[in-house]
């Protein structure tokens, strides 16, 4: 499919350099009509390709290109979460780029549409509108201070804060913050823009002023007088629990750009900023949401890092995702956060929960949670199984016995991790999967029938 697509478009290739006067509105028509649903797949390569070939051939064409652009953009936006769906969003935006590049005098004629479309009565014209606005961005000569087209750029930006939309109001804010890096009076309009848009009604305008922070903090033109300015914004944002998951984890986010030193015009406000972090990595790291509780997570080794006295507050909320989290990313993370914490204060690791976390964790399902937690109890001189081991009568033989149960168990994992270790649920060979299903079985599914289990804890003497 890829190689006849290729084909199609090097033949369309030889058809218009060969007769120019093809590269007309109705073979772009017949290109919208076409591809329109397949911006976002594979074709998507070429599809930039044969924007980028009508544009050299009829650069008169540009400004209806862009439109095209815009619309593909939009789509492959939807699908930006994996490596493909941004190299499909990436060549769009180089082949906008491109495009202006050979016709730059269309820009003048795309900002007068522009603006004529920001005063149209229909919401979702003033959204295509300064989505066009966000494509043209991508040619850099445009966010350059000589740039004779940057200030109508800023204008536009700036009058729709105040639109009805929510869509265009969050599309302005972050239009703003895009232009931030061309000087400090963009800026400092960009940063009230951030700020209001944190306190809209509407959650994706929020969410879209906090990531505006994010942008901004990026900027060379940003001091710490603009921190002291958005910072209790977005601390206001982190500790409300009645906010949206992508708002709250945004912001934790946010707290996580800004928390270098040299954001803060003194130690004592770096230091106060690290104290109010605290609550909200608690309250963090036991959300439902679990973009918000790994956010949270790493609030706590930053938190440690700079004043490892909140160690002993923060040890138990570690402990608890070790423990509780069901998501294996975030406990490894807070194998890593606790180890942080034991590295500031490493008699911590003598307290009875935290030998019990990680034995817990060297038996996770997760190789590499595992092996942490176990060189963690090699490190501090914990006995593997230490708590598990001890017994609970004066008995030396009821003792022998569990030690010898913990032993058989040890093997047992260590066994099944060699077993298991190159092997694949989701490869079943073929012949097995005939030979379970002629057995009455299905070999998609894992499940240990009760007897089973039962005779490998008497052959193993767990208890």
């Amino acid at each position: 499919h890829s190689l006849t697509i290729r084909s199609s478009f090097h033949r369309i290739d030889q058809i218009l350099t060969a007769d120019p006067s093809l590269a007309n509105p109705k073979t772009l028509s017949v290109f919208q009509e076409t591809f329109k649903e397949k911006y976002e797949q594979a074709c998507a390569t070429h599809a930039s390709e044969f924007l980028e070939l009508i544009g050299r051939v009829n650069p008169g064409l540009v400004p209806a290109l862009i439109d095209v652009a815009t619309e593909a953009l939009e789509r492959a936006g939807k699908f930006i979460n994996d490596d493909a769906g941004f190299d499909r969003f990436r060549r769009y935006l180089s082949a906008t780029e491109n495009l202006l590049a050979s016709n730059p005098t269309c820009i003048k004629e795309i900002l007068a549409s522009i603006k004529k479309d920001i005063k149209s009565t229909k919401d979702v014209v003033r959204s295509r509108a300064l989505k066009t606005l966000y494509t043209i961005l991508a040619y850099k000569p445009l966010l350059t201070p000589d740039s004779e087209y940057v200030s109508d750029i800023f204008k536009i930006a700036s009058s729709m804060m105040e639109d009805k939309s929510s869509n265009v109001r969050r599309q302005a804010t972050y239009l703003l913050s895009c232009l931030a890096k061309v000087s400090r009076q963009y800026l400092d309009t960009a940063l009230k823009a951030a700020k209001k848009a944190m306190e809209d009604p509407d959650e994706y305008v929020r969410y879209q002023g906090i990531r505006a922070v994010i942008i901004l903090s990026t900027s060379a033109y940003f001091y710490p007088e603009d921190l002291r300015n958005v910072l209790d914004a977005i601390i206001k944002a982190a500790e409300d629990q009645s906010q949206s998951s992508s708002v709250h984890r945004t912001a934790i986010s946010c707290l996580l750009m800004l928390s270098r030193k040299e954001k803060f015009e003194t130690e004592e406000e770096y230091q106060a900023f690290i104290k109010r972090l605290v609550p909200i990595a608690t309250r963090g790291a036991r959300d439902n949401d679990k973009y918000v509780r790994t956010g949270a997570l790493y609030l706590i080794s930053t938190v440690v890092s700079v004043d490892s006295k909140y160690a002993a507050q923060l040890l138990p909320t570690v402990l608890t995702s070790i423990n509780n989290d069901m998501d294996k990313d975030n406990r490894a993370l807070a194998i890593h956060t606790l180890d942080n914490i034991l590295t500031a204060h490493p008699s911590y690791a003598k307290d009875k929960s935290v030998r019990k976390a990680l034995d817990a964790a060297s038996h996770d399902a997760r190789q590499d949670v595992r092996a942490k937690a176990t060189a963690l109890l090699e490190h501090y001189g914990l006995e593997y199984g230490a708590l598990q081991t001890q017994p609970t009568t004066s008995s030396s033989k009821n003792s022998t016995h569990t030690q010898a149960s913990f032993s058989s168990h040890k093997f047992l994992c260590a066994q099944l991790d060699e077993i298991y270790s190159e092997v694949s649920g989701f490869n079943i060979p073929r012949e097995e999967t005939a030979f379970i299903e002629s057995q009455g079985g299905a070999s998609t599914y894992g499940e240990i029938i009760y007897d089973s289990m039962q005779s490998l804890i008497d052959k193993l003497a767990i208890q």
